[in-house]
């Protein structure tokens, strides 16, 4: 990890088999003077097993972002940085399950974005990496609902079909039925430089587009 100089933790070796969570691995304990805390929404420290953003400290962590000060001041708190990565604690080790972005609060459930798109990936017309999962505000309900993008693997894909396979993959996956299921064209989805979807990026694209067909 780069704020951290070198690394935040350390595999135990000739341990044998450590903790489990689900089909996640341990990234293992922190290394000697740094320390890592589990935190919900608000900054309270959450116990061990509860999913949460990593937050750390230590004698070799960066001072801040390069002519970034607004960046700096919001990540760095106390001398906590504030990692935006999603994990907890099991055993005394620790457990990466994604970013902030990818959890999801949708009929006070949490979800895992990804672990939805990846169990999507193979639905029969849609591009294999090209679906987004996230939420929408139900100002009626005064919820967030479920929602899918996914684009679709060639032009004439029967959009019903294919919808109705999106639905009913996601409700075994986690138990809900998306809200809103939308097909787009390919290349519609925005990658960043790195090849990975950019999330934000293309919601934002996709909100835009709903607004002016509305």
């Amino acid at each position: 990890m780069a704020e951290n100089v070198f690394a935040v933790t350390q595999t135990k070796f000739d341990s044998g088999p450590g903790p489990e969570y689900g089909p996640y691995l341990s990234s293992g304990i922190p290394l000697p003077n740094v320390e890592v805390q589990i935190r919900d929404g608000y900054g309270t420290v959450l116990p061990p097993g509860e999913l949460g953003e990593i937050c750390l400290r230590s004698d070799c962590m960066f001072e801040g972002y390069y002519q970034q000060p607004e960046l700096s001041a919001e990540r760095i708190e106390l001398g906590w940085y504030h990692t935006r990565d999603l994990g907890l604690f099991i055993d005394g080790e620790i457990f990466v399950i994604g970013r902030v972005d990818d959890l999801l609060i949708v009929n006070g459930k949490n979800m895992i974005a990804h672990e939805i798109e990846d169990a999507l990936n193979d639905v029969a017309s849609i591009a294999p990496g090209r679906v987004l999962v996230g939420s929408l505000y139900d100002e009626a309900a005064g919820l967030n609902r479920l929602a899918v993008l996914a684009e679709g693997s060639a032009e004439d894909v029967d959009v019903n079909e294919v919808t109705v396979s999106i639905r009913d993959r996601v409700l075994s996956v986690c138990g809900v039925a998306p809200a809103k299921v939308e097909i787009l064209p390919r290349g519609y989805l925005i990658k960043s430089s790195s090849g990975k979807l950019a999330r934000a990026k293309s919601w934002e694209k996709w909100e835009a587009r709903a607004e002016r067909q509305a």
